[in-house]
């Protein structure tokens, strides 16, 4: 059990989408500071890993980052590539996926 609330990193996201989901979500991730472990999570990494087509590819992890953002699984503050920071909280709506994150024009809060 950790005795903390926040981390802060420092981390690029790279190119590969998957590649910071499974470094810093999956159970056994080498960047998964928080302790973070769903094996629900982990088993969508791995089918989506073995997904050879490309939009299959892309609406899975679509998927998965609805699924890690949701309230009940983690609250992420991060800054994402380029001039876009957000805190990924549930009123906050329109959030790009981490491959576009410079989308600001999508972003909005909800009343």
């Amino acid at each position: 059990m950790h005795e903390f609330q926040m981390i802060s990193s420092a981390y690029s996201m790279g190119v590969d989408a998957h590649d910071a989901m499974q470094k810093m979500y999956h159970s056994e991730g080498g960047r998964n500071f928080s302790g973070y472990a769903n094996p629900d999570l982990d088993l969508m990494l791995a089918v989506e890993e073995s997904t050879f087509d490309i939009e299959e590819r892309i609406s899975l992890m679509q998927d998965m980052q609805r699924f890690v953002n949701s309230p009940e699984e983690i609250a992420n503050a991060w800054t994402g590539s380029g001039p876009f920071s957000y805190a990924a909280l549930s009123r906050i709506q329109g959030i790009p996926m981490l491959w576009d994150s410079g989308r600001v024009d999508q972003v909005y809060v909800q009343k």
